[in-house]
């Protein structure tokens, strides 16, 4: 879904006729993520405490659902009115994949 939104808006210039289809919505598995030097062990603590604490208490989940182009995204897409088609994403990392189940949405 944020992939077809953001499209949309980035190339409504180049590719006036672009459109996201109504009905279907392809589900496969993606990220967004960001990266730190690995030796900052003190960075990486505070932010795995920080995801930890915030998926615990609700507010990463909160604070996801609520930023402006995820929220316009689930609106715009109607996802409950959609045929939804579970597809594989071979080019998707596995290391990426073994992120536990409770983190992914």
């Amino acid at each position: 879904m944020l992939e077809a939104f953001s499209e949309l808006i980035d190339k409504k210039k180049v590719m006036k006729y672009l459109a996201v289809e109504k009905n279907i919505l392809l589900k496969y598995q993606s990220a967004v993520l960001f990266f730190i030097n690995p030796k900052n062990i003190r960075l990486r603590t505070i932010l795995n405490d920080g995801f930890e604490k915030g998926y615990e208490d609700g507010s990463y989940k909160e604070f996801l659902y609520n930023h402006p182009l995820i929220k316009a995204s689930f609106e715009k897409a109607k996802v409950d009115q959609r045929m939804v088609i579970k597809i594989p994403n071979p080019f998707f990392p596995k290391e990426t994949g073994a992120i536990p189940s409770e983190y992914w949405h």
